[in-house]
């Protein structure tokens, strides 16, 4: 079975790891939609799924997402006009029966793609399937002593 980093090629980068994030945990219970609608939900799922899918660790879906950019847009609606665009956009190409894959390879350069490429990366690896399952990041552990960089290039 192919690894994420197989999937995912060396074309997605972590631009967004770069900001300051925190890990919010996401409350017991249902889901209520902030901003988006069930439908619109589904469909954010299936495109942060095709952006990063399920291999042998888990997927956009697994880490629930689509539900990350639903709270993202409840408190930064800045760019959610622009998202919205680029969803009818999908939606319509959808109702042509065209594959997931293809509509976005097709919107590469279109600002939606990079929108919902930046959030789902960053729902990702805000999650604990992301962070944990994926990266294996077991949190603030002490070390007993830091060896510093061991590239030899960035040694004295």
């Amino acid at each position: 079975m192919k690894t994420r980093r197989q999937v995912l090629g060396a074309a997605v980068t972590l631009p967004v790891l770069a900001q300051t994030h925190t890990h919010t945990p996401e409350p017991a219970g249902p889901y209520s939609p902030k901003v988006f609608s069930p439908g619109e939900l589904d469909l954010i799922r299936d495109i942060a799924e095709t952006i990063i899918p399920r291999t042998d660790t888990p997927g956009a879906a697994d880490a629930r997402v689509h539900l990350s950019i639903d709270r993202h847009y409840s408190v930064d609606t800045r760019t959610l006009a622009e998202f919205r665009q680029g969803l009818r956009l999908v939606q319509t190409s959808v109702r042509r029966g065209r594959s997931m894959a293809d509509i976005l390879t097709d919107l590469e350069g279109h600002p939606f793609f990079q929108l919902v490429k930046d959030l789902t990366i960053d729902g990702y690896y805000s999650s604990r399937e992301g962070l944990a399952q994926e990266l294996g990041w077991k949190g603030y552990t002490p070390v007993a002593e830091f060896q510093g960089c061991t590239h030899k290039e960035h040694q004295d």
